[in-house]
């Protein structure tokens, strides 16, 4: 089917293929140029009725959108297992950045991780937590294969405050409390300590002092 111009606009191949501006095409349905759809698109199997501006994906097992530049894939965006939303890799295999939507935990958030069990949840073998005012002026949270937590401040002058603000009383709050759990009963024993230490390009961690309680 041409235009008024003589150009070929629309193409019904033997197979059932149409091209649309295109006169090979290679799907149901191949389209060369810009496309607008007033109405809503669904995909998939499952006879959905879209809604006017909506995209529904519908597919057996995890419905995605991959996304690719010059041919080349570098991403995805999946609906996974009924309950969550996820971007993975370019296979889909592993899942960057999850947000479970339906079930137990919905809201919960995982970075790093397809099982998030809290409101955030981030797991990487470095550091894995970064605030900060810029580049140069940060906190950095990282928690090692043996359970200990380091907090580094970065800056031109790095300090940390902790505060409770309460305009309508003088009650003293207890605004950081260090305790040592224990499966066993009683308290004798169960000491804790704060080390004050040095750290430098040839010391790690030395201790100058310590405060315990035993």
């Amino acid at each position: 089917v041409g235009n008024n111009g003589g150009t070929q606009a629309v193409t019904v191949l033997n197979n059932g293929n149409v091209g649309i501006m295109t006169t090979n095409p290679s799907n149901r349905l191949s389209v060369t140029g810009d496309t607008n759809i007033t109405g809503g698109l669904s995909v998939g199997p499952s006879a959905l009725t879209p809604v006017a501006g909506g995209i529904y994906l519908d597919r057996v097992t995890n419905p995605f959108l991959s996304f690719s530049v010059g041919g080349i894939g570098f991403g995805q965006l999946r609906g996974v297992s009924g309950n969550r939303i996820s971007i993975s890799d370019t296979n889909g295999t592993n899942e960057r950045f999850s947000v479970l939507t339906a079930g137990a935990g919905a809201g919960d958030v995982g970075i790093g991780t397809a099982s998030p069990s809290a409101r955030i949840h981030a797991i990487s073998t470095n550091e894995q937590l970064r605030l900060g005012y810029d580049v140069a002026n940060r906190l950095s949270v990282t928690v090692d294969s043996a359970g200990k937590i380091s907090f580094d401040l970065v800056g031109t002058a790095p300090a940390a405050t902790w505060a409770v603000s309460d305009a309508t009383s003088n009650a003293i709050y207890d605004v950081f409390t260090v305790s040592k759990n224990s499966t066993g009963a009683g308290s004798a024993g169960l000491g804790t300590r704060l080390i004050l230490a040095a750290k430098s390009s040839t010391t790690n961690n030395t201790r100058q002092a310590s405060i315990a309680s035993e």
